[in-house]
C-alpha cells in the first residue's frame, strides 16, 4: 500500500488504498446479511438511531457513485465556465462520505492547468475535534510540490466503480479549501448526549479559535513553500493552492493578513480569499484593511 513509494506506509497510503471505489477491498464495506426492514428505511430520520452502524449493500455503492457522477458533470460543467466549486460542509456524521467524493473531485478537476488555478474546494469545519487532522490528511494528500516533479493520471471519462476513467488514488492535485469554524453546535451536542458517545465538538471557544487560526497558517505555510509561486501575481497568476477564509472573526482577519505578509504572498496572487454571510458583514467592515484580496459575499 506504499502508493507513493516513500518506504513508509502512512494512514494516507492506507486510506487511499483501502476504499469504496476499489474493487479489491469493496468487499471490506459490504455487509453478507439481510439487514432488518427498519434499518434499510431512508425516509425516517436516523441521526438520532442506536450509534451502530450496518454494512453497506451494494445498491449504496451504487448510488454513492452515481452521486459521484453527478458531481463530475457538474464541476465540468463549472470548469468550461471557468466557475469555482465550493462544496459546503454538514453534520459530522455524513461528512465522512462528503469528504471522500470531494477528494476524488478534487484529483479529478484539480490538475494544474495554463488557463486556472483550483476548481473544486472542500470545505472544513475547524471546532470538529477533528479538523485539523482532516485538513492536514488532505494537504499530505494534494502535496503540491509533487505536481512538478511526477507526471499525473489524466481522467478520460466518467468514473466508475471498476476504476475506469479516473485518477489514481495518489495522483497529486492542486489543494483548495474552504475554512469555517461550524454551525451545527447545538444539534452535534445534543445528539451526542443521547446517543452517549463522544462530543465531536471542541471543548472549549478557544480550542475552536486555535484551530482555525492553526489551519489558515498550515495552509498558507504549504502555499509558501509550494516552489514560491506564490511571491507576485505577475509569476502566479494562478494559485496552487487556494484557501477561502469564512469568518467573521476580526483576529482570525488580522492573523490570516499577518500570515501573508509573514510568508511573502503577494494579495493579489490568489491563494486567500475572504467570505463571510450577506447581511452580516460587520467583521469585514470593523477589520483591517484588505488590500485586494477578493471578498465573497454568500448566502447561507
Amino acid at each position: 500500500a506504499d502508493r507513493d513509494n516513500d518506504g513508509i506506509v502512512d494512514w494516507i497510503d492506507v486510506s487511499d488504498t483501502v476504499t469504496l471505489h476499489n474493487p479489491q477491498t469493496q468487499s471490506l464495506f459490504i455487509g453478507t446479511i439481510k439487514l432488518p426492514a427498519e434499518v434499510t428505511d431512508f425516509s425516517k430520520d436516523w441521526s438520532l438511531s442506536p450509534a451502530y452502524t450496518p454494512a453497506l449493500q451494494q445498491n449504496h455503492l451504487r448510488e454513492l457513485e452515481r452521486t459521484y457522477e453527478r458531481l463530475s458533470e457538474l464541476c465540468a460543467y463549472a470548469a468550461e465556465k471557468r466557475v469555482r466549486v465550493m462544496i459546503d460542509a454538514e453534520q459530522s456524521y455524513f461528512q465522512h462520505t462528503i469528504d471522500y467524493v470531494v477528494v476524488r473531485l478534487m484529483r479529478r478537476y484539480n490538475q494544474p492547468a495554463p488557463d486556472r488555478g483550483p476548481l473544486v474546494f472542500n470545505t472544513y469545519q475547524m471546532y470538529l475535534r477533528d479538523g485539523l487532522f482532516k485538513l492536514r490528511a488532505d494537504l499530505a494528500r494534494a502535496d503540491g510540490r509533487q505536481l512538478a516533479q511526477r507526471p499525473t493520471v489524466a481522467s478520460d471519462g466518467p468514473a466508475s466503480a471498476s476504476g475506469r476513467g479516473m485518477t489514481d488514488d495518489r495522483t497529486p492535485f492542486l489543494f483548495a479549501g474552504k475554512l469555517v469554524r461550524g454551525a451545527y453546535l447545538q444539534s452535534e451536542r445534543k445528539r451526542a448526549s443521547v446517543l452517549a458517545i463522544r462530543d465531536p465538538i471542541n471543548a472549549t471557544p478557544e480550542e475552536t479559535h486555535s484551530s482555525f487560526d492553526t489551519g489558515i497558517e498550515l495552509v498558507l505555510k504549504s502555499a509558501a513553500s509550494s516552489l514560491g509561486v506564490h511571491k507576485s501575481p505577475a509569476v502566479d497568476s494562478w494559485p496552487r493552492i487556494a484557501l477561502v477564509v469564512a469568518t467573521h472573526n476580526t483576529l482570525s482577519i488580522e492573523r490570516t493578513v499577518n500570515a501573508l505578509k509573514q510568508y511573502g504572498i503577494h494579495p493579489r496572487s490568489g491563494v486567500v480569499s475572504f467570505a463571510q454571510l450577506m447581511g452580516t458583514v460587520y467583521g469585514r467592515q470593523s477589520g483591517p484593511h484588505i488590500p485586494a484580496i477578493a471578498v465573497l459575499v454568500t448566502h447561507r
